[in-house]
């Protein structure tokens, strides 16, 4: 297994995992991807023999105020692991 940035190349299997993990609805999976998915950063572990996402984590940017100043900021989200790979420690790479 390896680790990648590639997301465009694994982004329908990221639904796929998103749903499977999170339980997530089509309507709200098309509203991440069109309104945040191209502005953040994916890690993913990929299994690079079967073109297979095992694993992600989504860094997104956002714009954080507080006491008058601004700065950009990123937060993690969908951190998924399909459940065949889970308890084998991949987020810890």
């Amino acid at each position: 297994m390896e680790i990648s940035s590639e997301k465009d190349e694994y982004e329908e299997q990221m639904k796929v995992l998103w749903h499977e993990c999170f339980g997530e609805t089509k309507a709200y999976l098309d509203y991440y991807m069109s309104n945040h998915y191209r502005k953040n950063r994916v890690l993913m572990i990929v299994e690079p023999d079967y073109h297979e996402l095992v694993s992600m984590l989504h860094i997104n940017p956002i714009q954080f105020s507080f006491q008058g100043h601004t700065q950009v900021v990123n937060y993690i989200i969908g951190v998924a692991t399909k459940p065949k790979y889970q308890g084998q420690g991949l987020m810890k790479r």
